[in-house]
């Protein structure tokens, strides 16, 4: 196992991106769903199965290479997982047996013990001590986004040095694939197991073990290390798959761009071609048009240009002399000259029969703004992304800005509901476990697995939604807490507000003095005043 750790920590980045995930058949490929959505002809054919490597390297390579695809995932990261999400720790104190005050105080410890586990500056939390935990988040997501899925390892270190024993390790999702060791195929069958993506399951669909291609620092041959996601011994779970299920039976997750990677790697195509278009038109301001009885002048001498492949017909050009020889002296230096010191030309003479024409080359399409624009409407919202959002530009009235953003926040819910379930929990779990288990927080019952789960209970809170007029906001959070529908705490969660409510009063009750204290003078004098 450390072998493979080590390998797999320096294994290069463009070997780990080229491994097949082992998802992809190459025989008998029939119709296969590969991001294309033209294939020789109009017709779409039927796609009866999903070429997920073909997708995935599509996914990336649109990533990289399109505005519009590059703005979506940012925009869901951004808003989904932006700098990470709060912990709000709520143990279930009916349940548990507690008072209300033993559930706050306890609470608060282990909101306060997890952000220190989390924003460590160490970056403890992180087995490769890279990242903390809110930039293991966006990272694990902007793989589910553009690679399909995510995959996690929660491993427990006897380090002194760690805040808590729980370490992350990200596993790139590419290195998850099938086997070809025939020893391990055979231990595979042998259990009665199938393995699909780089997942062995068992009879019943569950998941069982990972394999992980890696590089062999010693022989220089790839070999996978197969990794259970549950301990065999205690029953704990050691590998997180985040996948976001369509239809409830895919081994492995498909890119959210892979159903518009067709129109943005079209559309991004169209882009550069305008653009170089309009470079052509803007540096080649005219031509001169020959007349029928003499070559064209050249316009930086007025003398008649010939080309060499002329010349060479006419017995004129000698290859033993350089090309500046054979040319006119005028054209080679004088023209030089002008083009690097004179922002324009004057042409004040031509041949007879001769025309100046400016060159246009009617580019860019008039009509390629709204094209690009109309495209990029039905690519967001197939992404759940108003264009408003994708592009960051709200010219409606408020209403209609507003309702952009709240329907966006669907998708943001919908998104981050994934993420808390596949990711938060299972992480808050172990981490809660490492917790108990090294004498850090004391919670009575833990090891009853009925009562477990209701010291595990938690909230995990995301940024909000934007405010697009936050005195209404205002007056709508007070309404909502006057009528007791939402808490203060609530309210400030809401607001973006992240310090905990608790927090915020003893701040505020610590800048209140403060500010009593630096008025006192002005009111004794203000008392002054009005006695004289």
């Amino acid at each position: 196992m450390l072998n493979f750790f080590k390998s797999f920590f320096f294994e290069k980045k463009s070997e780990v991106n080229q491994i097949s995930n082992g998802y992809r058949s190459r025989r008998n490929r029939g119709n296969v769903f590969e991001g294309e959505k033209k294939s020789g002809a109009l017709n779409y054919p039927t796609a009866y199965r999903v070429d997920r490597y073909r997708l995935v390297q599509l996914s990336k390579k649109i990533f990289e290479e399109s505005t519009q695809a590059r703005s979506a995932i940012i925009r869901l990261n951004d808003s989904v997982v932006n700098t990470g999400l709060m912990l709000e720790s709520t143990p279930d104190a009916e349940i548990l047996g507690i008072s209300e005050e033993q559930k706050i105080s306890i609470s608060n410890i282990i909101e306060k013990r997890f952000n220190l586990w989390a924003n460590d500056p160490l970056k403890w939390c992180d087995f490769q001590r890279n990242n903390n935990f809110g930039q293991i988040e966006r990272i694990l997501f902007y793989n589910q986004l553009v690679k399909g899925d995510y995959f996690v390892l929660l491993m427990f270190s006897d380090d002194p040095r760690l805040i808590n024993p729980l370490q992350l390790l990200v596993i790139d999702p590419e290195t998850v694939c099938n086997t070809n060791d025939p020893v391990q195929k055979e231990a595979v069958k042998q259990r009665g197991h199938d393995m699909k993506g780089g997942i062995e399951f068992d009879g019943f669909g569950r998941q069982v073990a990972i394999f992980v291609k890696y590089k062999d620092r010693k022989t220089f041959q790839y070999k996978w290390q197969r990794i259970g996601v549950f301990n065999p011994v205690t029953g704990r779970r050691v590998v997180i798959h985040g996948n976001k299920q369509r239809f409830g039976n895919e081994p492995r997750g498909i890119p959210v761009l892979a159903n518009v990677a067709h129109e943005l790697e079209k559309v991004t195509d169209y882009s550069v071609y305008e653009l170089a278009a309009a470079l052509a038109n803007a540096t080649i301001a005219a031509i001169v048009e020959p007349s029928d009885e003499a070559p064209a002048t050249n316009p930086f001498t007025n003398n008649s240009f010939v080309p060499p492949n002329i010349l060479k017909k006419n017995g004129m050009w000698d290859d033993n002399t350089s090309d500046e020889a054979n040319l006119d002296p005028g054209y080679t230096n004088i023209g030089k000259n002008v083009m690097k010191n004179s922002g324009g030309l004057l042409i004040s003479s031509l041949n007879k029969g001769e025309k100046f024409t400016s060159h246009d080359t009617k580019r860019p399409n008039v009509n390629y703004g709204a094209f690009v624009d109309q495209v990029s409407t039905y690519v967001s919202s197939s992404l759940g992304i108003p264009i408003e959002v994708l592009k960051m530009v709200f010219g409606n009235n408020f209403s209609a800005s507003r309702a952009s953003l709240k329907l966006f926040w669907q998708s943001v819910n919908v998104w981050r509901d994934d993420i808390i379930s596949d990711l938060r929990r299972p992480v808050h779990s172990a981490w809660l476990l490492g917790e108990v288990g090294t004498g850090n927080t004391i919670l009575p019952g833990y090891d009853n697995p009925m009562l477990r789960p209701a010291w595990e209970s938690a909230n995990y809170i995301g940024i909000p939604s934007p405010s697009i007029d936050p005195v209404k906001e205002a007056k709508g959070a007070e309404i909502r807490v006057r009528e007791g529908i939402n808490t203060r705490e609530q309210e400030q969660q809401k607001a973006g507000n992240r310090s905990g409510y608790e927090s915020t009063i003893k701040r505020l009750k610590n800048e209140n003095k403060q500010l009593a204290e630096a008025k006192e003078p002005l009111n004794e004098q203000e008392q002054m005043q009005g006695v004289a």
